[in-house]
């Protein structure tokens, strides 16, 4: 059988934005949390790390350390999208499915334990691998030749 799937993603400039965590854990809840501050308490901190002074955004989840390397999409030419299934489904196949977008993500929080995320980590893998896509499917290249005479 055949699946069939569809995303609507609205104006951009009318849906509210938010900003995304990701965090080095698993939490096994999908529900909305009225109460989030008393779980997730952030600060701005300046520490020293190997002579130089560097400010982080740290923030204690649960009693453990989780250090913020903020990644801003609309820095690097992105958007991002909270996307929600639909309540209405149709026929109820799972290989169907009809998409929405909720809200635009202006920035990423993504959290690492004890210290920033490092090159192996996953949403740093994620823009490194679009980089590249970009470099070799870009048509940036053509217009760099032409400029310079070629």
């Amino acid at each position: 059988m055949k699946s069939m799937t569809s995303l609507e993603i609205n104006d951009a400039k009318s849906e509210a934005t938010m900003d995304a965590n990701i965090l080095p854990c698993c939490v096994e809840f999908t529900g909305k949390v009225e109460t989030v501050s008393q779980f997730f308490n952030q600060s701005h901190v300046v520490s020293a790390t190997d002579d130089c002074k560097d400010a982080q955004d740290i923030v204690y989840f649960r009693g453990r350390k989780l250090v913020n390397e903020g990644i801003d999409l609309e820095k690097i030419g992105y958007t991002g999208h909270l996307v929600m299934k639909s309540k209405d489904m149709g026929d109820g196949n799972d290989d169907t499915g009809k998409f929405f977008s909720t809200h635009r993500i202006r920035q990423i929080n993504n959290y690492g334990h004890e210290q920033k995320p490092g090159v192996n980590d996953s949403v740093n893998k994620l823009l490194e691998w679009v980089s590249l896509s970009n470099l070799i499917h870009g048509d940036d290249e053509p217009e760099a030749e032409e400029k310079s005479g070629k």
